[in-house]
């Protein structure tokens, strides 16, 4: 089954919904917004009350049978259709409900879209499992810049208990709060993707409600573990795995060091990836983004974090202004991207004095930035080639026909 808007609401999702229907064996269309007759489709409950409650029209799906399939968020790697089984949704939906800390009567707030995993098996069937009411935000949910303005209100209205949530919409919510530390009794935990602890220490101090952070994958059908509110240490969820790390030298550098600290500066938002060297194999270097009104340099974050980061291996070489950081369709910082950006740079710079008048472009390919870097006919490609030889990126060279 596939729905999609019509194309008075998005021409371009239409399109690409016509691309896709023409791959299906059979098409229903449901027009908006015409005259004249239309097809006999209705509420779900009209057309129930016709069936025999008593008997199943059609066969039961099995365990095994497909249930879905989810677009990943493609953070940290190539995005991918992750296939579902009914019994992956099915226990994966039991698990959190199976450990909640709310009880029937609780209200879940489902504000992240629902081609996200976590809106559907989180916040919409492991609910079922306990018989609560979830309130849905809309299509847009969070990306509803109105509903940020009205969500306080939300909160206290329908007396929300629990909800999921991306770091930046708790950074706004957390803003919001102010002056109403006491006044949503029933909002008591808030689930949360993994972010820096800057983030919920000042959720914490705004609202007094504790975050429960969460972490799971979309291939692994959904949530895979939790925290607690009486957690030792803040923002554990489980034993670490080394990903995402940046690798200088013998140091493996975790960007949460460096997010931490520039995260705990007023004035910022900020990403940590690694920017390839040519001695060390990886740098850490840092991209923010600045409240309105702040007045702080590039110079002074790399203060900051020198000072704050508690590893000098962790310590950002650069710190990159930008007005926005790219992000995921639910708002997760897009890493990928500015390693391209970070790796660029530094092919750039490599090439400054060999190859002054070659451009560098880069690529993502299968989930790694991957390096072109097109030079006059008349430059020096030996050269060329073993500077690029001194970094673990991939590359290809190419050779300009303009003259």
């Amino acid at each position: 089954m596939l729905i999609a808007a019509g194309p008075d609401l998005d021409p371009g999702f239409w399109d690409t919904a016509r691309h896709l229907a023409g791959e299906l064996d059979t098409i229903l269309l449901s027009p908006t917004g015409v005259t004249g007759s239309t097809p006999g489709f209705g509420y779900l409950h009209e057309l129930a009350a016709t069936e025999d409650a008593g008997a199943f029209a059609g066969e039961l799906p099995r365990s095994d049978d497909l249930a879905a399939f989810f677009h990943t968020g493609g953070t940290t790697g190539t995005p991918k259709l992750a296939a579902h089984r009914h019994r992956n949704e099915v226990a994966d939906a039991w698990m959190p409900a199976a450990c909640s800390l709310f009880e029937t009567e609780s209200v879940v707030f489902a504000a992240l879209p629902l081609f996200h995993v976590n809106a559907v098996v989180v916040t919409l069937l492991a609910p079922l499992f306990k018989g609560q009411h979830v309130v849905w935000a809309g299509s847009l949910g969070y990306r509803d810049f109105a509903l940020h303005r009205e969500f306080w209100r939300i909160v206290e209205r329908y007396r929300i208990s629990t909800m999921s949530a991306v770091p930046t919409v708790l950074r706004r919510a957390g803003t919001g709060a102010r002056g109403r530390r006491h006044q949503q009794p029933a909002f008591r935990h808030r689930r949360r993707l993994i972010a820096a602890a800057a983030v919920r220490q000042n959720y914490r101090h705004h609202t007094g409600i504790a975050l429960l952070e969460g972490y799971g994958l979309t291939e692994a059908t959904c949530a895979s573990a939790r925290s607690f509110p009486d957690a030792l240490r803040p923002g554990a969820v489980g034993q670490r795995l080394p990903q995402d790390l940046i690798i200088r030298g013998g140091h493996n550098v975790d960007p949460a060091l460096i997010e931490d600290a520039l995260l705990a500066h007023p004035q910022v938002t900020a990403a940590a990836v690694g920017r390839p060297d040519a001695h060390a194999g990886e740098v850490p270097v840092a991209y923010v983004t600045l409240t309105p009104g702040a007045t702080v340099t590039e110079d002074d974050f790399l203060a900051w974090a020198a000072a704050q980061v508690p590893e000098r291996a962790a310590a950002p070489k650069t710190v990159t202004v930008m007005d926005a950081l790219p992000v995921t369709a639910v708002g997760k910082p897009y890493k990928l991207d500015l390693r391209a950006d970070a790796t660029r740079r530094a092919i750039a710079d490599a090439l400054r004095e060999t190859a002054p008048d070659s451009t560098v472009d880069t690529r993502i390919d299968d989930g790694s930035v991957v390096v072109t870097v097109t030079v006059p006919a008349d430059s020096d490609q030996a050269a060329v080639k073993a500077a690029l030889g001194a970094f673990t990126v991939r590359w290809d060279l190419r050779v300009s026909t303009l003259s």
